[in-house]
């Protein structure tokens, strides 16, 4: 998942700055970091099966933590989400109710399947952050 540099103005103001208490390497694009994180979310796999084109898993998970701990996290989510709906004109619950978007079962899980006029927008890349959450849960509810 990468963010649109519009997304990403929205929420650059919402990360905390880089301490300048900290030593050794200095610190990884924010930008970056917040990518790999997303992917995660949105393919809704492990930390260590992070693609090689965002940083360590060890650090996207850390720096999730420190955000998520921080309060950031949530409002960063809560940022693209009323993006999402706004500009981008799409309620992901409204998509999953309409078909756009769900859910089918595979062999040893689930399959996200998105209708054709979603394919390739940035719309369906965020959405899919939140969709993600939503068969986590209803995997965690059906057991």
């Amino acid at each position: 998942m990468a963010l649109t540099d519009e997304q990403w103005r929205l929420v650059q103001p919402l990360l905390p700055p880089p301490s300048p208490m900290l030593r050794g390497r200095p610190p990884l694009d924010d930008r970056l970091i917040l990518d790999g994180i997303l992917w995660k979310f949105s393919s809704n796999t492990p930390w260590y099966d992070l693609p090689a084109a965002y940083p360590s898993y060890q650090t996207c998970y850390r720096r999730y933590h420190l955000w998520n701990r921080l309060g950031v996290f949530p409002r960063v989510l809560s940022t693209l989400y009323q993006d999402l709906r706004q500009r981008g004109g799409l309620d992901v619950v409204q998509a999953l109710r309409q078909g756009l978007i769900s859910f089918k079962p595979r062999p040893g899980g689930w399959k996200i399947v998105v209708a054709p006029s979603l394919e390739g927008t940035w719309q369906l890349s965020t959405a899919l952050i939140f969709a993600g959450q939503v068969l986590k849960e209803f995997k965690r509810t059906a057991r």
